[in-house]
């Protein structure tokens, strides 16, 4: 993930926040644990207020072990700080010096309890309620968007069916109790529907559906959950199979939920954490990590925007113009072999080689072009092991057939903050 810090006018930008370490006292076996927020290499060792801990780093620091744990955000480190404390309770455990279990960043994502609550919805039998008084229930919008081709198609099968929304495995979760007498969503008593609005928008716009199955959670069954939690059970129902299966989570869908997590709950974009949670949904990997870089694309795009600042698109409108008519030709002089590169595919540098190994000319100096579809990408291009090693195989090769070579990389952002200029 990438933070944008803005100073004297000027874009940085880093991959980690802030770090979580630990000291343990080699003698004693007693333990600290601490974040700071900044780099490894700050000329920082700890913020604790215990003066044992600190006489002891003074007087004998060779006996301790120090180790840096994780890295990222601030919120997330945070968060994990305090889980760490909390599960020993080390403010009291004589094993650690820590004088707090410190304070989390924004409440847990209680990742069991949406298990729980979605498999308890699983084993429950609802009742046939009527699909017209559900559908004035306020959905949750779990998806990206709805998709009206699947009520379209709910629509058609419960009219061959002749309006039988049980055979055909239909139902509604509803959740009690939601809003409020005040609030303008409170419809018929204040519920809130989990899951099934397609079924039930599909069952209400059908010619002879009339009633849907309807499962109920009662107010004390998820109290206290937090929107992103529910949200999470309500794709989490999306896995649900029958004759009509609901629709299934795409990745637009999954992006909206990393966002949701990431915002909400700290979790970091590219995490292990994030991925085990988006693996409950039975999607592929490449999925998930799909998704993962649409929801970094959005929140860096943002983040740009406010920052008054944007990533620049070479593959349309001026920027293409500029790279084809102007940068392009200017490497045009028969004796070297040009490509555009993208850093968002890991498989453009073996097109590039088998593409240069195709051409029937001799060049004497190929050029890679590369552009960068977001930070992230460009930041895997020039850190990540995977792509170093493979751009080194470039150079090697090229160096063995004699070729020279060479890596341009394309400008990344585009200032759009005017300055307004006095004649």
């Amino acid at each position: 993930m990438w933070y944008i810090i803005i100073v004297t006018e000027r874009l940085y930008i880093m991959n980690y926040q802030a770090y979580l370490y630990r000291y343990i006292h080699v003698p004693s076996g007693r333990i600290y644990i601490g974040i700071h927020k900044g780099l490894i290499t700050d000329a920082y060792n700890h913020s604790s207020t215990c003066e044992e801990f600190g006489r002891l780093l003074r007087t004998e620091f060779h006996n301790f072990n120090y180790e840096v744990l994780e890295t990222g955000s601030l919120g997330a480190m945070q968060n994990k700080e305090h889980k760490m404390l909390k599960a020993v309770n080390a403010k009291s455990n004589p094993n650690y010096f820590n004088k707090s279990n410190g304070s989390p960043a924004s409440p847990e994502f209680d990742e069991l309890r949406c298990l729980e609550l979605v498999a308890k919805i699983k084993k429950k039998s609802g009742k046939q309620e009527l699909a017209t008084t559900v559908a004035k229930s306020v959905f949750l919008q779990v998806r990206e968007a709805d998709d009206f081709t699947h009520v379209q198609d709910i629509r058609s099968a419960i009219d061959e069916v002749h309006g039988d929304t049980a055979k055909l495995g239909l139902k509604a979760v509803i959740i009690e109790g939601y809003f409020g007498e005040d609030e303008e969503e409170y419809g018929v008593d204040g519920s809130m529907g989990l899951g099934g609005n397609h079924s039930t928008k599909g069952t209400v716009s059908s010619k002879h559906g009339t009633t849907i199955e309807v499962i109920r959670i009662a107010y004390e069954e998820w109290e206290g959950m937090s929107d992103t939690e529910l949200e999470f059970v309500g794709m989490l129902l999306n896995k649900q199979e029958g004759k009509v299966k609901p629709k299934t989570n795409e990745t637009a869908d999954l992006s909206k939920i990393v966002q949701s997590l990431y915002y909400n709950h700290n979790i970091d974009l590219k995490s292990d954490d994030m991925r085990t949670k988006l693996e409950h949904f039975d999607v592929p990997k490449r999925k998930i990590t799909s998704a993962i870089n649409r929801a970094i694309k959005a929140i860096e795009t943002q983040k740009l925007i406010t920052a008054g600042q944007k990533i620049i698109d070479w593959t349309q409108g001026a920027a293409k113009k500029r790279l084809y008519e102007v940068i392009l030709p200017q490497y045009n002089d028969g004796e070297t072999y040009v490509e555009v590169l993208s850093s968002g595919s890991y498989g453009s540098l073996l097109t590039f080689l088998s593409n240069f190994n195709a051409s029937e000319r001799e060049y004497k100096k190929a050029v890679a072009i590369v552009r960068h579809p977001n930070s992230s990408y460009k930041n895997d291009w020039l850190e990540n092991d995977k792509y170093t090693s493979a751009r080194n195989v470039v150079e090697v090769f090229m160096k063995n057939a004699g070729v020279e070579y060479e890596e341009v990389g394309l400008k990344l952002l585009q200032n759009q903050k005017k300055q307004v200029e006095i004649e």
